[in-house]
């Protein structure tokens, strides 16, 4: 079964592997810094792929938004906070992922594919 989405369980990730390519591998668009917080956030965030409702009228938004802690992914990936909030406005210009708010009032993010 094909997944048509990124989607992180405990100890590995899935990711659709021409979409990863097109979006992120290819993007010209992107600098090292980016490339690494992208790759971070494989690690923390889902993702969903909007064609899929566009295809089917019973697909339901899963909202699966999640809240993302700046500070602990500088300290991760050793950058600056406002390097990695550079790196956030990089990775949704370029629509890698998006924000929205679920279950949560707060705004979060998740992949777009």
């Amino acid at each position: 079964m094909e997944r048509k989405e990124v989607f992180q369980y405990k100890y590995t990730i899935t990711v659709p592997r021409e979409k990863f390519l097109k979006h992120v591998v290819e993007n010209e668009g992107l600098d090292l810094d980016d490339l690494r917080v992208c790759l971070l956030l494989l690690t923390e965030l889902d993702g969903w792929d909007m064609s899929r409702r566009l295809t089917r009228v019973d697909v339901i938004d899963p909202n699966n938004y999640k809240i993302i802690d700046i500070k602990a992914i500088a300290d991760k990936l050793h950058m600056k906070k406002k390097d990695v909030k550079e790196s956030i406005k990089v990775l949704l210009r370029e629509e890698i992922i998006e924000s929205g708010s679920g279950s949560s009032p707060i705004e979060g993010y998740r992949f777009s594919f």
